[in-house]
């Protein structure tokens, strides 16, 4: 059959050319729609369970999508004329930033105080200019003394702040949409601005959306850089090898061909390119090279033998047909095994790269055939049989004759090599996913080291009633759970509702130290959040923490850099916690972006193995 076969390919190789050209254009055409989505919800199926918990959180309360500037000023001390009123100046410049809905930094936190009976609210720093030497000092020991503040927007020394900017960004799993692009060029651009108007002052960009952002703009540079180096490797070694020009522009129309193929197949399937699939090229480049290398050797010493074009090819043919085919097959059948993730990019790489690997082998034997006995080869005797393969003999000539000794000899080192299996460590770090020296890497080093930490968990901490968040037995177990958080060695900010409802109450008992506590009647503590809400300006009210009935409260901590697994183990313990010590709160699942790709990446291991 494999004789037959051969023989039909090389009798109607041009029409064989013309029809696998038509092929190529046809699916590669489906390029055109391809976009590339920079949207961490499509690493998720839509009923992944972390996901619907987070999304349900996020329609309760004010998103959680961001871009933090975190400022830095080379004296160490935010609390200047200079410093703040530069705060001040970007606070409003953000406000202006597309998609923005709120914007927290430490000038335009409002801080509460009491006036004879009644509750004053007022930006804690404003014109800050021209404020005497005596009230940075008071601004400085209010914002260093107040537990929302400290760990969040401003660090315990004080030589660190963040403007934090929140966005309401359009669901891009099914289109496309310019909005990250949008924020992220102008929160560069007012990066740049202000590092240019202010030179004392250092910024650094982080948050989800620059996360998302760099993820997706390194793969891009990657894939616009890594094939073209790839490309270049190959036409270098393949000259080597085949010493062939014709040979080596062959092998690049089949590699070619493939990837524009399989960009194709995207399109047509509607698979948007992101930062995992991106890298399907490289693989289908791989069996690319593997097939033509494989038809060529041999036809190229067929003809340094006194072959003729179409009796060397057919030649080549018969041998490698079935090697090829079962190589192609067998591997599009592992990348197909990808579907087995939990992650939907995974699952798009494994298909694309199957197809991209047959489609190789169908390139390799409709056209190549007939494209490579149109060209002209400078035929030498000898040819196909150069001294570099005359090494891979020798090899093969060793091998079966100590077959013994090195079988026995490789199982050695195989055993040795598979004892270890047990070390590997089944997890995941989003921030090693970065090398130093990447802006974001290091504005993440840099916050951790200096104000906060990189992940958190978010909780909906409901009472099961409207207006149960005023209730003191729920109050009082919200801030039990916000003391186990702060006693834990990785947490660096707990911001919990509490810490406002006990601040109000020690508002309106003239600033009594002796009443920073929870109120303890229902009617009272209603009363101090609705006086509170009443004072506060448009686009600063309670609804990061506090939902639309008054049900449920939104508590958020902060903990330093954690691989995905011991992440997971730190919400479990704190779920345990809530459901022996908090019989009256109703919590959802531990969630938050850091959370839902900690379980991500646990169940996308397992499940991939």
């Amino acid at each position: 059959m494999d004789a037959r076969l051969a023989a039909l390919l090389v009798r109607y190789r041009y029409a064989l050319v013309v029809a696998s050209l038509v092929l190529v254009a046809a699916v590669s055409y489906g390029a055109k729609f391809v976009w590339f989505n920079a949207d961490y919800r499509i690493f998720f199926k839509p009923d992944y369970p972390q996901l619907v918990a987070h999304e349900q959180q996020q329609a309760n309360f004010t998103r959680s999508d961001n871009v933090s500037f975190i400022l830095a000023p080379q004296d160490g001390n935010v609390f200047t004329r200079e410093t703040l009123a530069a705060v001040e100046q970007l606070t409003a410049d953000c406000w202006r930033m597309p998609r923005s809905i709120r914007v927290d930094s430490i000038t335009n936190y409002q801080h509460s105080r009491a006036s004879g009976d009644e509750l004053v609210t007022a930006d804690l720093v404003r014109n800050a200019a021209t404020l005497a030497d005596a009230a940075l000092a008071e601004r400085r020991a209010i914002a260093l003394a107040d537990p929302v503040l400290v760990g969040g927007i401003i660090s315990d020394r004080g030589h660190v702040t963040a403007v934090n900017v929140r966005l309401e960004l359009p669901d891009t799993r099914d289109g496309p949409s310019p909005a990250v692009p949008e924020v992220m060029a102008h929160a560069r651009q007012l990066q740049k601005d202000f590092e240019a108007a202010h030179p004392g002052i250092k910024v650094h960009l982080m948050g989800i959306v620059p996360v998302n952002a760099a993820f997706n703009e390194l793969a891009q540079q990657d894939s616009q850089t890594l094939a073209p180096l790839m490309f270049l490797v190959v036409l270098v070694v393949l000259g080597a090898f085949f010493r062939s020009a014709s040979a080596t522009f062959v092998t690049l129309l089949v590699i070619v061909f493939s990837l524009t193929m399989s960009v194709g197949f995207m399109g047509w399937v509607g698979f948007a390119a992101n930062q995992v699939n991106v890298s399907a090229p490289t693989l289908i480049l791989t069996l690319a090279v593997s097939d033509s290398v494989h038809l060529l050797l041999p036809y190229l010493e067929g003809l340094g033998q006194g072959q003729g074009r179409a009796q060397a090819m057919e030649d080549s043919l018969r041998v490698n047909l079935a090697p090829v085919f079962f190589t192609n097959l067998t591997t599009a059948v592992g990348f197909v095994g990808l579907n087995f993730s939990d992650s939907p990019p995974f699952l798009e790489l494994g298909n694309i790269a199957a197809f991209g690997v047959m489609a190789t082998m169908v390139l390799s034997f409709t056209l190549l055939p007939g494209v490579m006995t149109l060209l002209p080869v400078k035929v030498r005797p000898g040819m196909g049989e150069e001294a570099h393969w005359r090494i891979v003999d020798r090899i093969c000539e060793f091998s079966l004759a100590q077959r013994r000794r090195v079988f026995w000899i490789v199982l050695a080192i195989s055993a040795v090599c598979a004892s270890m299996i047990p070390l590997n460590d089944l997890n995941d770090d989003t921030v090693e996913y970065f090398e130093k020296g990447v802006p974001l890497r290091d504005a993440l080093d840099f916050v951790q080291d200096n104000l906060t930490g990189v992940d958190a968990i978010s909780y909906e901490l409901s009472s099961g009633e409207p207006g149960g968040i005023n209730d003191p037995e729920f109050l009082a177990q919200v801030e039990a759970f916000a003391q186990w958080w702060r006693e834990q060695p990785r947490t660096t900010h707990v911001l919990s509702f509490t810490d406002i409802i006990k601040k109000l109450n020690r508002n309106m008992h003239e600033d009594d130290p002796a009443y920073d506590r929870i109120p303890q009647e229902r009617e009272l503590a209603a009363q101090y959040v609705l006086l509170y809400e009443l004072s506060l300006p448009q686009g600063l009210d309670l609804n990061t923490l506090v939902n639309f009935d008054k049900s449920a409260v939104r508590f958020v901590t902060s903990v330093r850099n954690l691989p995905s697994r011991e992440l997971i183990e730190l919400d479990e313990r704190a779920s345990a916690w809530l459901a022996r010590n908090a019989p009256a709160i109703h919590a959802g699942p531990g969630t938050g972006v850091s959370m839902i790709f900690a379980h991500l990446s646990q169940s996308n291991i397992y499940s991939m193995m």
